[in-house]
């Protein structure tokens, strides 16, 4: 698993370059000077993983951490809400499938694909609703999302990833470290440039864009619900 750190402190900088492995530095968004880390990956070509991971983790977390906490709560209140948020805390917590968790955590992971597998489908097609509204490009993330959406063993996770890719004109997935094993998986997205820190901001834009079309579009069910009745 890989942790990164960013910090622009001086003497927190001097100790992440004794303990961690040093990625980039340099200025992102309104921050003059950037420091950035990563641990967990055995010092194996850090710099080409950080950045990409960091998008992915922007990307699936607006399908379960944002979308999919709303359409439970319009659909069943507060009660279903947090029947998901303890399925999905479940899946994070023992989901693995390493030596330790792999019997143990499978009905939990199960479970979690289950309650995803709508919201995660709603979420890409918020984020590519969502993308022309802060400059990103609409047409190639439907079609990527169309083309990739499949493409990881996850049935959920290439959902907004898919569509995060398209819009940014990245390419993200591909071989992945897990508690320092290099894993190969299939690739989202075509590459047509390299990921670079600045598509972590690109993506965080994305995804306050179509955290604010899910609200607006569960306000609006739960309106119609409430008129209808």
């Amino acid at each position: 698993m890989l942790r990164s750190y960013a910090t622009t402190d001086i003497g927190q900088k001097r100790q992440l370059n004794q303990d961690f492995i040093y990625l980039s530095e340099g200025p992102i968004g309104n921050l003059p000077n950037v420091f950035i880390v990563a641990d967990g990956m055995g010092g194996h070509n850090a710099g080409d993983f950080a950045s990409r991971y960091a998008v992915e983790t922007v990307a699936e977390n607006f399908a379960d951490g944002v979308l999919a906490p709303l359409f439970y709560m319009t659909i069943g209140g507060a009660p279903l809400a947090l029947a998901y948020k303890a399925v999905n805390t479940m899946d994070s917590m023992i989901g693995y499938k390493n030596e330790r968790y792999l019997q143990f955590g499978r009905a939990a992971a199960k479970l979690d694909d289950g309650a995803n597998y709508l919201p995660a489908r709603l979420a890409a097609l918020l984020w590519i609703v969502a993308a022309p509204l802060v400059g990103q490009d609409a047409r190639e993330a439907f079609r990527i999302w169309r083309r990739d959406r499949r493409n990881p063993p996850s049935p959920n996770s290439a959902q907004t990833e898919s569509a995060c890719a398209g819009a940014l004109g990245i390419q993200l997935a591909g071989p992945a470290w897990y508690f320092g094993m290099l894993h190969e998986k299939p690739t989202i997205g075509d590459g047509c440039r390299p990921v670079e820190p600045e598509d972590i901001l690109r993506a965080n834009r994305a995804l306050y864009a179509a955290s604010i079309l899910a609200l607006l579009l569960c306000l609006g069910v739960r309106a119609l619900v409430v008129i209808l009745l």
